[in-house]
């Protein structure tokens, strides 16, 4: 399958994403926990990641 844009993406192709980027956000968590390594930098990047997956959410339910 060849990337489709988030924001050209059907309503299908959207879902698909989202459940991505979930599942990514929660291996990196998961490996942040799980190794002890919680540092400023590592917050910062989990952080941007949920941003990122909360202005692709509020899109979807725009265009749902």
């Amino acid at each position: 399958m060849s990337y489709v844009p988030f924001y050209r993406a059907t309503n299908e192709q959207r879902l698909g994403i989202l459940a991505n980027d979930i599942e990514r956000v929660a291996e990196d968590v998961d490996a942040m926990i799980n190794s002890g390594d919680i540092t400023l930098c590592k917050l910062l990047k989990v952080q941007a990641m949920m941003r990122d997956l909360q202005t692709k959410v509020q899109h979807a339910s725009k265009h749902a």
